[in-house]
């Protein structure tokens, strides 16, 4: 069973970074010091389809790690907690605009790494969100000189 589930990944995947490729191929790629926008697609796209080729190949291969079948309950908070973090996730790119980078970003860190925590109601899940946050703005605005949403309710 899992043998058939990592060729079915696998195919899917690797279709997916070659679908990627082909849509980027027409972006310009630029150079290593000034990297084009077709540049990071491709990359990713081409580690994606090798990453899943080299799994449909060790599948094959019989060098695949067996998963246990277990009887076991379904981790159905587990489940709900990944259908809430994808909400999370379109709910920010829906807002980013209006509220800014700064804002929106801090809040969908706090609250993811709030639904990752042993004790969501804490002080360290927003504590690392606004730090990874504030470290993510420096890389972009201070070493790579990229301009961020301010967001149109500051304006």
């Amino acid at each position: 069973m899992s043998r058939t589930r990592d060729l079915i990944a696998g195919s899917s995947f690797a279709a997916l970074g070659a679908a990627g490729i082909a849509l980027a191929s027409h972006l310009p790629m630029g150079s290593m010091r000034l990297p084009g926008a077709g540049a990071m697609p491709i990359v990713l796209s081409t580690a994606l389809a090798v990453l899943s080729l080299v799994l449909i190949w060790r599948t094959l291969a019989g060098r695949a790690p067996e998963l246990e079948d277990t009887d076991g309950p379904v981790d159905t908070f587990g489940n709900a907690r990944v259908a809430l973090a994808a909400v999370l996730i379109v709910a920010y790119a829906a807002v980013l605009s209006w509220l800014g980078f700064f804002l929106a970003t801090s809040v969908l860190m706090v609250l993811l790494f709030m639904i990752g925590a042993k004790r969501p109601l804490s002080l360290p899940p927003v504590l690392a969100g606004v730090a990874v946050t504030g470290v993510a703005w420096a890389l972009f605005v201070l070493a790579l000189d990229v301009r961020l949403p301010v967001g149109a309710i500051w304006r």
